[in-house]
């Protein structure tokens, strides 16, 4: 009796053993065999927490607000929730979203003294200085270059014009120097008359090689009437031609505005006629210093000054142009003008009334020293090129990159020309900043 019950008592012990054994070959077959325990020791509740631990990767941790995810070297692909710890070193994808919001990190590492900087679509790049750069934005009131200096314009500059062109009746193409001047907002109109004539079969226009648009066209007995404009025409002076088809004699008349609305729609247009001596005509304006260009055709004697019609241009027995001048109320605008004996031959007047350029301005435009104007509201660097009227980030505090033949220590002034800094002073003494580099400045922007 004794053998048999240690026999039965070894055959017991040997089960059990067996049953605890198999459990943990189960538990470490479920957790791809990462987890190892001296030999001897009993697995205790919790010890394993994760449901899926296979190859080296957990897939079903517990990420929740709750838990604390702590591991010292890994690979993260997606962390759906709660609090990720790198206690060493943790390997991010290259685009990582955080808090919603994607960034797409810089595969090199950064110098000395450098940072990651946002270029507003995520994308982190590094770049010098210790000092972050603070930035502002504006609508770019011209076509900015990277790290030109802007103002703010806060006033509107006066709309005017240059020289007025008159072209005399001719039966050959019409080819004229004009300047346009080197103003910013130009804008080029003119009219191109045939007098007792025919029309002008496939008119076409240009200055400097870019097309010019005809926006309207009027007849008035023989007088035939062809409306041009071309905003932004090349500054300065250059070719402005015309040709068409019929043999018949043609004349020009031609008026460069600047700082005038970019644009072919006007806010008002009138045409009259006449066949006495004197022409009256209206044209109601909508803002306050807009300018009235008118354009007259006559057929016999020269056209003279009248109201709100100060001759420019006048050709005997073809016409000529004038304008308002700046008008500074709202509402309709009387214009007169007078001319020769005209008897039954009827002559014309044809107005376009132009709006001055963006009525309010908080804009940026490219800083000069060579006026008050334009250096007083200096506020730092275009960060890149910006087209006209889009919206560009201006660098005001920091260190400015992209420079080429800087000075170290070299002190930097606003210059006389447009957008430039420059190691002399201007007219007026603007400093602007310092070289840390042949290529970075910090800026200090000081009177």
């Amino acid at each position: 009796m004794f053998k048999l019950y240690q026999t039965k008592r070894f055959e017991v012990f040997s089960f059990l053993s067996g049953m605890a054994l198999g459990l943990a070959l189960i538990l470490s077959e479920h957790a791809g065999a990462v987890t190892s325990y001296p030999p001897g020791s009993l697995l205790q509740p919790n010890d394993v927490t994760s449901s899926h631990i296979r190859n080296n990767t957990i897939t079903g941790a517990d990420v929740s607000t709750s838990a604390a995810f702590t591991l010292a070297s890994s690979t993260i692909s997606t962390l759906m929730s709660g609090v990720f710890t790198a206690t060493s070193s943790a390997t991010l994808p290259a685009t990582t979203t955080i808090n919603g919001v994607a960034y797409k990190f810089t595969n090199t590492q950064g110098a000395t003294s450098t940072n990651l900087q946002n270029d507003g679509a995520g994308n982190l790049s590094w770049v010098s200085g210790g000092t972050t750069q603070l930035t502002t934005t504006y609508t770019a009131g011209e076509a900015l270059n990277a790290n030109d200096l802007v103002f703010i314009r806060n006033t509107p500059v006066a709309l005017n014009h240059g020289t007025a062109v008159g072209v005399a009746n001719q039966y050959t193409p019409i080819s004229v120097a004009v300047n346009a001047t080197t103003n910013s907002n130009r804008l080029l109109l003119m009219q191109v008359v045939s007098i007792n004539s025919q029309p002008l079969g496939s008119l076409a226009c240009t200055y400097n090689g870019v097309a010019m648009t005809q926006t309207d066209t009027k007849t008035v007995g023989n007088n035939f009437v062809h409306i041009f404009g071309l905003v932004a025409p090349a500054s300065g002076s250059n070719t402005l031609a015309c040709s068409w088809t019929g043999g018949f004699q043609a004349a020009a008349h031609i008026i460069p505005f600047y700082e005038a609305e970019q644009t072919l729609s006007f806010s008002a247009t009138a045409y009259a006629t006449s066949t006495g001596t004197a022409l009256s005509s209206s044209i109601t304006t909508t803002e306050v210093n807009q300018w009235v260009a008118s354009f007259l055709t006559i057929q016999s004697g020269a056209v003279t000054s009248g109201t709100n019609c100060t001759v420019l241009v006048s050709q005997a027995n073809t016409g000529g142009a004038c304008d308002s001048g700046n008008l500074t109320t709202t509402g309709s605008k009387s214009l007169t003008a007078t001319g020769g004996t005209n008897g039954s031959n009827p002559w014309s007047m044809y107005s376009i009334a132009i709006k001055q350029y963006r009525q309010t301005h908080d804009d940026v435009w490219k800083a000069s020293a060579s006026t008050g104007a334009t250096a007083s509201s200096t506020i730092g660097f275009a960060l890149t090129s910006y087209a006209t009227n889009t919206l560009a980030t201006i660098v005001t505090q920091g260190v400015v990159t992209g420079f080429t033949g800087l000075t170290l220590a070299g002190q930097y002034y606003l210059g006389n020309a447009s957008g430039t800094a420059s190691t002399t002073p201007g007219t007026v003494t603007r400093k602007m900043g310092i070289g840390l580099s042949t290529t970075t400045m910090l800026i200090t922007n000081s009177w």
